[in-house]
This record gives C-alpha cells, sequence and structure tokens, in this order.
C-alpha cells in the first residue's frame, strides 16, 4: 500500500516546538505510523472526532495529537497537537457522546461569514475592557525556543500586551515573524488553521532536526494553479511571472527537482545546475528546501548535504566569480 503523504500546519509547528524531546520523538514514532493508515480506529490510540467527518486524534498519555485525513488524496493535515483539554477547546470539540453532526474540515471552514464566529456583535456595547496582557513573558530564552532571529528579540520584548504586540512596525518585525510570535502565544483555532498553508513533511525525523534548529524551514505544498508549472517545458528556460508572495520562489525549488529526476532517468547522471537568489539568508533556507525536494530523487540520507553538481548561492557572488574567471584585472 502507497504511503499517505504527510502536511502541516505553522501552527502545528508551534505547537510542536513546544513539546519536551521525548514526547517530540513519540509524536515522529507515531507518524510513521499514520503514514500507512491513519483513519482505521485503533482501541483507544486513534479516533475520529465526534462533530467531524475527516479530524481524527491520536492519544499520546495525556496529550492529543490532531489530524484531518483527505482519503481521495491520501493527504493527512497535522493541525495541532497539546494535552487534551486544550487542545480539544480549540475545536470546540463537544465530547464522544455528542450527537453525529459533522463538518468537513477544509478551506470553505475558513470562509464562514464572519458573523457566525462574532455573536459578540449583536450585544448591547460594554465599557472598553482593560489592556490585555500577553500571556506569556516574551524573553530571549522562550523567542529563541520559538527560532525567532536574535534582530527582533529587543522590540518583541518591550512588548507587553497585545496592543503594543499588534503596533509593532514592520520595519522593526517583519510580518511573517510577528506571525510566528502570535502563533505561539495564541494557538489557531479551527477557523484559523483551515486558512493557513499546508506544508510539506517528507521525512517525520525532520521535525526533529526543525526543533533543534538544524533545519530551517518546511516547503509550501503546491496548489493546482501551481503544479503544471513545475513540469512544464523543461528542456528549455522558463520565466515564471507573480506578485509578491504568488509562489515564484516555491515553485522554482519544484522546477530544479523535476529538472534533476528528468535528466537522471534520461542519463543516470545529475546535472549540473546553478540556484541563484538574492541574500545569503536565501542561501540557508533554499539549500534546506532542496535537501528535503531531493531526498528520494538523489537520493540523500540524513544530514548529507547537497551534491557538489547542484550549486546554490547569491547573484553577486555569481558575478563576481563569472568575473574573476573571465581572466581580466578587476577590482572587485
Amino acid at each position: 500500500m502507497n504511503e499517505w503523504q504527510i502536511t502541516q500546519k505553522p501552527a502545528y509547528l508551534a505547537d510542536f516546538i513546544e513539546l519536551n524531546r521525548d514526547l517530540q520523538q513519540a509524536v515522529i514514532n507515531a507518524l510513521k505510523e499514520l503514514e500507512q493508515d491513519p483513519i482505521t480506529p485503533r482501541g483507544d490510540t486513534i479516533k475520529k472526532m465526534k462533530g467531524y467527518e475527516n479530524v481524527y486524534r491520536y492519544r499520546l498519555g495525556d496529550f492529543r495529537l490532531l489530524y484531518a485525513a483527505n482519503l481521495a488524496a491520501r493527504m493527512i493535515q497535522l493541525l495541532a497537537i497539546g494535552p487534551r483539554g486544550s487542545v480539544y477547546q480549540r475545536f470546540n470539540f463537544p465530547g464522544w457522546d455528542a450527537p453525529d453532526t459533522a463538518v468537513e474540515f477544509g478551506p470553505e471552514l475558513a470562509a464562514q461569514p464572519d458573523w457566525l464566529a462574532h455573536p459578540e456583535w449583536f450585544q448591547p456595547p460594554t465599557p472598553e475592557p482593560a489592556k490585555e496582557k500577553l500571556p506569556r513573558k516574551l524573553t530571549p530564552a522562550l523567542l529563541e525556543k520559538w527560532r525567532i532571529d536574535r534582530q527582533y528579540h529587543e522590540p518583541l520584548m518591550r512588548c507587553l500586551y497585545e496592543d503594543d504586540l499588534l503596533t509593532i512596525p514592520e520595519n522593526k518585525v517583519p510580518a511573517d515573524v510577528l506571525g510566528r510570535v502570535i502563533d505561539a502565544l495564541y494557538p489557531a483555532t479551527v477557523r484559523q488553521l483551515a486558512a493557513q498553508p499546508d506544508h510539506l513533511l517528507f521525512d517525520p525525523e525532520d521535525l526533529a532536526r526543525y526543533a533543534e534548529g538544524t533545519l530551517s524551514a518546511f516547503l509550501l505544498r503546491l496548489d493546482e494553479q501551481q503544479e503544471p508549472l513545475t513540469h512544464w517545458a523543461l528542456a528549455g528556460p522558463t520565466l515564471v511571472k507573480g506578485g509578491p508572495g504568488s509562489g515564484k520562489s516555491t515553485v522554482a525549488l519544484y522546477r530544479l527537482r523535476a529538472i534533476v529526476a528528468h535528466h537522471r532517468a534520461e542519463t543516470g547522471q545529475t546535472p549540473t545546475v546553478l540556484f541563484t537568489t538574492y541574500t545569503n539568508a536565501l542561501i540557508n533556507s533554499s539549500q534546506s528546501l532542496l535537501r528535503q525536494l531531493l531526498t528520494d530523487v538523489l537520493p540523500l540520507k540524513g544530514k548529507q548535504e547537497l551534491p557538489k553538481e547542484i550549486r546554490v548561492t547569491t547573484l553577486h557572488k555569481t558575478a563576481q566569480w563569472i568575473a574573476k574567471r573571465s581572466g581580466r584585472s578587476l577590482a572587485i
């Protein structure tokens, strides 16, 4: 039987890095089991959750791993993990003896009319509440654990209240970094989870590498519009155009995988590939993502580096390399 593909929500990663190492390893072992069959009930270990057609829970002592399973796509979506009581509250779980009315977890949940999620809109106005303190104090140790770069620690640690956090200028803390802090402070609701993108988990052991800090990120799962672009016109150059955040870099990474797989199938050799980015930080991120993508194509094992045929560098370093090899005396 073919294994199921595992994806994960950003909020799930925020949950995972909060676990102790023993529990993290227990989760990794559970995922290796779920890859084979995530939907067949197994005693008190795996149960389908009341109120949902495709959401299940995996018991890990006093903790619960919640995930959605798409049988048609053979895809698992890791949604949340935490202590039984608190993690069930996020899903408005009515209990195992509740009536069998059920909804399906998916993007449609995120599209639910706002007024259904805000009954307070129809209540009489109340006095403005006092400023709400953050649920946890932002300390260097906590921000390090959440993988927040040290250059953003000072402005974040000055935040004592929710309003302080939400009004930080983007030139001090980028939106994606702030989003990770908010995800860690305030666990996502079902509707928020449904709106989050899916990241691929090629190997459950990558979760441990992410928690240790040796893996910087996970690759986004392609949508139906992006998928055809990864295999189109592999024999020649391709121009992918799109606005900020449209997934151009993600498509480029998947195309590199397709090119390598196609070339190895045709020749048995790894092609020479130059992958350029703009910053040194993007070099590390791209190398990390490519190692995940190419693991089964090359193949790579564990923390093995990319082969010398695949070079990831910046545009500026590439220009310097070309200039130096020109044979001319240049002041670079």
